[in-house]
This record gives structure tokens, C-alpha cells and sequence, in this order.
């Protein structure tokens, strides 16, 4: 499985029989930013691009439009509507997850501070969109099972509230993957910047304290113990962080795929 999330199926359950969404739109974040916490603050620029090098290939998931739907009662197209809207968000995400691996993984934090500027611009307009769009997708799912009370049936109940649950599940866990993007900012950005010159002269000098007679070797860090990483490290560090994420998170999409069929079998 790959470590990073990037666009994946322009995914939306077409509504074009009951007057839905269109598909690869989303709705305004509806007051969700108010939710969040406060963006980190940065210079006005233009979006950085994510490295020079070659960025990791994006993976799928098995959420699918699921086109043979034609809701006719009102129930089902308030539920189709609602289910819509969050698959909607949570594909969008995906892609946001994907340009922040990207970011942490390709960009040298180091070099300059115009190289960290740009690389934190783009962090953070995703933190704040990812986030956002999470919360949406969570009061979303929320209105779809307070809806679920009324369901025709005991079997298309529980057959919506577990399509619910799991895309809801999703939608939570790139909300406190947003939330841990946003520490990962604040650390990027109060820290200072080591280059390769003053790292190598930092691990010269451990060296040779440590070959010192007297000196006291670290039976855990060694010469590196005392030595900082870079910002660049660090971040790569954190790539691979938030792409720990994308087993859970694939998990959840992928088992609310397998449940829209039986979901909305009955509409």
C-alpha cells in the first residue's frame, strides 16, 4: 500500500434523477471553521509547490459512484443527499492528506527561510481545509443518523446506520489527523533551521567530546544524542506519520463502499 493519499475517483453518488449536488463539488464548510482551531499565522503568498523530487504515487480506494440509485421517497433522497455530500468530502480530503505527505516529504524546510515560508503556506491552507471540510462531513452524518429514526424499515435502518458509522469513522479520523498536521506546523515553524554545514560541525564537535578520555558515552543516542534534527528531517519524519494514517482511514472508506449497495437497496 502506498504512504500517501492524493486524488483519487471523482467520487459523488450521482443524483442527477433527484436534483443532488453535482458530482466533485462540496459544500461550504458551513460555520465548521469556527470549529477548528486558529490557523497558523504566515505570510501572504503564493502556494508552494511540493518538491523537486518525483512525489509518491497517490493510491485508490474502493468507494465507487454508485450510479443505479434512483431514490423516490423523500426519505431516500434526504439520506442519498447526506451520504453524497460527505463521500464528497471525504475523497477531497484524501487529496489534501496526499499534498501535505508531499509537502512534509519533498520540501527542505533548511534551505531558506522563503523554502520554509512557501512549505508552511502549503501546510497550512490544507490543515485548515482538511479540518473544515472533516467537521462538515461529521455534521453531515450526524443529521443523517438522527434521520434514521424514521426509516421505513428495521433492515434499511441498520443497513444506513452502518454505511453512517463507517463513513462517519472516517471523516473523525482525518479530523484528528488535521488536528496533528496542525502541531506539525507549529513545530515547523518555531524551530530554527539547520543546514548541512552546522549539522555536520554539531556532530564534528560531538564526536570529539565524546572521544574525549572521561567522557561518558550515550549507551542510547550516541554522538547523536545532543544533535537537533533539521527541520527537513523532522518533516520527513512527520510524512511518514501521517501516513500511518491511511490504513485506518482507507479501512473506514473502504467498508463504507461494500455498504452502499445494501444501504440503499430498498430506495
Amino acid at each position: 500500500m502506498s504512504g500517501v493519499f492524493g486524488p483519487t475517483l471523482a467520487l459523488s453518488i450521482v443524483l442527477g434523477a433527484i436534483g443532488g449536488i453535482p458530482p466533485g463539488s462540496a459544500p461550504a464548510p458551513d460555520g465548521a471553521a469556527s470549529d477548528a482551531p486558529p490557523p497558523v499565522s504566515l505570510p501572504v503568498s503564493a502556494s508552494a509547490s511540493p518538491a523537486a523530487e518525483q512525489p509518491i504515487d497517490a493510491t485508490g480506494t474502493k468507494l465507487k459512484e454508485i450510479g443505479h440509485v434512483r431514490a423516490v421517497t423523500e426519505f431516500c433522497r434526504s439520506a442519498l443527499d447526506r451520504t453524497n455530500r460527505s463521500i464528497v468530502l471525504v475523497l477531497e480530503n484524501d487529496r489534501r492528506i496526499g499534498i501535505v505527505q508531499n509537502t512534509l516529504r519533498f520540501t527542505d524546510f533548511d534551505f531558506s527561510e522563503l523554502s520554509r515560508s512557501k512549505g508552511l503556506i502549503e501546510l497550512n491552507e490544507q490543515f485548515v481545509a482538511l479540518r473544515a471540510a472533516a467537521v462538515t462531513g461529521n455534521g453531515q452524518m450526524a443529521l443523517l443518523k438522527e434521520q434514521l429514526k424514521n426509516s421505513p424499515t428495521d433492515d434499511q435502518r441498520v443497513a444506513l446506520l452502518e454505511l453512517q458509522r463507517a463513513l462517519d469513522g472516517a471523516l473523525t479520523r482525518q479530523k484528528r489527523l488535521a488536528d496533528r498536521i496542525g502541531r506539525m506546523i507549529v513545530m515547523i515553524q518555531n524551530h530554527d533551521r539547520i543546514d548541512e554545514d552546522t549539522r555536520a560541525q554539531e556532530q564534528f564537535e560531538a564526536n570529539l567530546t565524546l572521544n574525549q578520555p572521561g567522557s561518558n558515552r550515550d549507551p542510547v543516542g550516541g554522538s547523536n544524542a545532543n544533535i537537533p534534527w533539521s527541520l527537513t528531517e523532522g518533516a520527513k519524519q512527520d510524512a511518514d506519520d501521517v501516513a500511518g494514517w491511511e490504513a485506518s482511514i482507507s479501512h473506514d472508506e473502504n467498508d463504507a463502499s461494500d455498504r452502499l449497495d445494501a444501504a440503499f437497496s430498498g430506495c
